[in-house]
This record gives C-alpha cells, sequence and structure tokens, in this order.
C-alpha cells in the first residue's frame, strides 16, 4: 500500500476524549423521562462518561426539593427512557453541588442504543460505523496520513483490517502520542484511536450484522493486546452520511499494557492475522464460542500477579489451552474421539495438540527455573512441566512444593506463549511474532516456529 499523504480519509474522535480527569459529556441536556412509583418525570439530563477512578456512563439530572425524586437514595431503581429507547436503571449517586440534588444514574446493561432519527434495528441500515479504541498500542509502518495540527504536520499511523466484505480502519489521533504517554506513566485510560467499519463497495448493513462483526473485532483486538477491547461510543451513519443510531459505553479499564505477541513496529502482523482468524472464526459456531472462551481466559490470564494471583493465571491460560486442543483435535480434526480425549492425561493432551500444530515441546531455555527443577523431577518436556506444576495449586498435597513454587513466573510465560503460538497456528499464521520469552526490546521478532 502506498503512503498517504491526504487528509480527504481522516478519521476524527465523535467527542471530545480530552487528556484531563473530568468526565467527557456524550449528550447534553437531552430529555429524559423517569417513571417512579407509576408518574413520568420529564427533565433534561447530560450524559457523561467518567474515566476515573474506573469507566462508567452516568445520566445525570438536576431536581428540586419538590420533585418526588429528590427523596431517592443510591441504589434505588428506576425506568428510563430517552429518544423512546427503555433504560434499566439504578440511581449510583446522589450529590448537592448547589444546594439541589443531582442524580446520577447508571444503566444495569450496556452499551444504550439509541436511533437517532426514529425506527428501529429491524429497518435501519447503516454504510459506515465510527468508534474509539481506548489505550490499544501505538503501531508504526509505512500507511499513514498527513495531518496539520497547530501549525505542525503530523503523521498519524493507522492500518486496515479487511476480510470478506468488510473493512476496519484503525487510526490514530493527534492526542495519540499525549495518551500513549499518559499510560506509560500512570497506566489510566485515554482515548488513543479512532475506528471505521464499511463493507467494501459502501454497501449497507443490518446492525445485527455489524454487531456479529464487532464481536469477531472484539475478540481478535483483545487477543492482540492481551486485555479485553471492545468498540466504545459507536455511530451509525447512512446513506447520506447522517446519523442513524450510536451507543454508550465505557472502554475496559486497562492497567499498564501487558507483553503479547503482537509488535507495534510490525503492524503487517495485524493485518495478516485477520483474514485468518476471522475465517477459523466463520468455521463454526463451535469455533467461535470456544475462540471467544478461551481467549477470555488468556486475557484474565495475562494480567497475572495484577488482579488475578500467579496462581490462578496459571491454572486459567492451561484450561483454556485444553479448550483449543478439544475444539481441534475432538472436533474439528477428528483425529481422537471424544472419550480417547477424556482419557488422556492432561500432558498428553498438550503433547498431542502441540505436535499436530508443529509447536516444540521442549522446555524453552529461557525457563531456567523449570530446567533446573526438571533434572531433579523428572520432567520430560513441557507439556509435563506445565501441567505438573498446574496441579501443584489443585491439589494441597504436593511433593517438592518448595522447588515447584520457584517455577511459577516461567510456568506462567511458556503457558501464554504457547496458547499464542497455538492461535496463531490454528489460523494457518507463517508471519513473524514478538516472543514474550526471547524479545528483549520493542521491535525484536522471530519467524513462527512452524515456518522455520
Amino acid at each position: 500500500m502506498d503512503e498517504k499523504t491526504t487528509t480527504k480519509q481522516l478519521l476524527k474522535a465523535a467527542y471530545d476524549f480530552h487528556l484531563a480527569p473530568e468526565p467527557v459529556c456524550l449528550e447534553r441536556n437531552t430529555n429524559l423521562v423517569v417513571t417512579h412509583e407509576g408518574k413520568e418525570h420529564s427533565l433534561s439530563a447530560n450524559v457523561l462518561l467518567e474515566l476515573l477512578p474506573k469507566p462508567t456512563v452516568l445520566i445525570e439530572v438536576k431536581v428540586d426539593f419538590q420533585n418526588p425524586l429528590s427523596s431517592l437514595v443510591p441504589g434505588s431503581s428506576l425506568q428510563l427512557k430517552i429518544n423512546n429507547t427503555e433504560i434499566d436503571s439504578f440511581i449510583s449517586k446522589v450529590s448537592y453541588p448547589d444546594g439541589y440534588p443531582k442524580l446520577a444514574f447508571q444503566s444495569k446493561s450496556l452499551p444504550i442504543h439509541l436511533f437517532t432519527s426514529g425506527g428501529d434495528k429491524s429497518c435501519r441500515t447503516t454504510e459506515r460505523t465510527l468508534f474509539h479504541l481506548f489505550n490499544f498500542p501505538s503501531f508504526t509502518g509505512k500507511d499513514f496520513e498527513i495531518h496539520k495540527s497547530q501549525n505542525l504536520l503530523v503523521q498519524l499511523n493507522f492500518i486496515d483490517l479487511t476480510y470478506n466484505k468488510w473493512r476496519t480502519k484503525i487510526q490514530e489521533l493527534d492526542t495519540s502520542r499525549e495518551a500513549f504517554k499518559a499510560i506509560r506513566e500512570t497506566g489510566g485510560t485515554y482515548l488513543t484511536h479512532v475506528a471505521e467499519t464499511t463493507k467494501l463497495n459502501n454497501e449497507a448493513y443490518s446492525h445485527e450484522e455489524l454487531q456479529e462483526h464487532f464481536s469477531l473485532l472484539s475478540t481478535f483486538l483483545s487477543f492482540v493486546r492481551g486485555v479485553t477491547f471492545w468498540p466504545t461510543c459507536s455511530i451509525g451513519f447512512g446513506e447520506d452520511n447522517s446519523e442513524v443510531w450510536k451507543e454508550w459505553n465505557y472502554p475496559s479499564q486497562s492497567t499498564k499494557p501487558p507483553c503479547s505477541w503482537f509488535s507495534s513496529h510490525h503492524p503487517e502482523q495485524l493485518e495478516q492475522l485477520f483474514p485468518l482468524f476471522s475465517e477459523l472464526w466463520d468455521t463454526s459456531s463451535s469455533w467461535q464460542d470456544t475462540l471467544r472462551t478461551a481467549i477470555y481466559w488468556y486475557v484474565q490470564a495475562s494480567q497475572g500477579g495484577v488482579g488475578l494471583g500467579m496462581d490462578t493465571s496459571i491454572i486459567l491460560v492451561q484450561t483454556a489451552l485444553e479448550r483449543l486442543s478439544y475444539e481441534y483435535l475432538v472436533l474439528h480434526k477428528q483425529s481422537i474421539s471424544e472419550k480417547g480425549f477424556n482419557d488422556l492425561i492432561a500432558s498428553d493432551k498438550l503433547r498431542l495438540f502441540f505436535s499436530a500444530l508443529d509447536i516444540p515441546l521442549s522446555i524453552p531455555a529461557q525457563a531456567s527455573q523449570i530446567l533446573s527443577a526438571s533434572k531433579h523431577l523428572n520432567w520430560m518436556d513441557a507439556p509435563h512441566a506445565l501441567t505438573v506444576i498446574r496441579n501443584s495449586l489443585i491439589h494441597p498435597k504436593t511433593k517438592h512444593k518448595e522447588k515447584i513454587e520457584s517455577c511459577y513466573v516461567d510456568c506462567w510465560k511458556i503457558a501464554l506463549w504457547y496458547f499464542e503460538l497455538s492461535i496463531l497456528a490454528l489460523c494457518g499464521y507463517r508471519g513473524t511474532y514478538a516472543s514474550r520469552l526471547t524479545a528483549k526490546m520493542v521491535g525484536d521478532i522471530e519467524d513462527v516456529p512452524w515456518r522455520r
């Protein structure tokens, strides 16, 4: 793809997602109908996205003391309505900034989906959808737009994820560098990219089609970064570029970026993997459920030591590997029966799975603690070591407990490495990746093992 030097395709955020900690206003002075004790109250409300202390969407209204709503307390459940959209909500907090009650409502489920110009999702079609990504990794490459910001020319990098008839462009903003700096220093939640999903030839699509594609996209992006990702505050536009619908939701709460297989210096890895991942996803509903579930467990395990303990992370990622192995060996390849698979010990399940994908079985040289322990405990290979360590966490009466405990960090890293290679291999990916075992600097990559 040629380098881009035009601003014609430049994407812009739909809201002022500034870097300051103040809430972001998604909608100002919108008409809100609150039903309380069988009576409707029409009020003017502001819809806010709060990012601190944790991301949440609030619907705020001010009332006077004569209004029956003024006596409500946090936790009270109420039915709201905006643009004919029913919202099952509760009061999350009550404050008195000007001496009068201010109520903050939260929806019991997100996203809140509103159709801007009437109709419903069964009869309205979309030609492009704009959405926002928070804490997505910085990437560099040959594809970029040139944008003039405060009399300076700024390079905004972008990637294209294309599969079948779908295309999603993910692009940096002129505030992205400030956001990346803030994330490195504070680990907070900041807008880093804006994205747009279209169908090729500007073909219109339904809301149901988009949600199916977003499920795929969210799962893929979560695997890319090792943390949960989903499209945030999406807006759908029709054939005349008018707003058809919008969704209010909040981004996942992110810690400082974890390590993953993706190298930010090589965005082509995403462009190469996405159609392969999408093809596997489209194989069956069973594969979709397996990928969605296994990657969710992988994401949780990637945060080892943050939230979940290292021990829980080890158990989770190996559970994810066994889920993948069952889907591939029993259901997809039918190379072993369900009974035959269940009769195997855990290490043999992983050994058979990795061998089928041409992933090395030997204990990596970088796992010094496991290599040392294996000499005393006769661990024959990595699957053997991983499952013994996992079993020691589940069964409290374990021999050599102190020696096994010294292997926890190695076990966690190797299990995540195996999971990442397994997904790449299942997709038929033959490109490069950043190995969490060998990469020492940003940009360090190597070929996947089955390509060598």
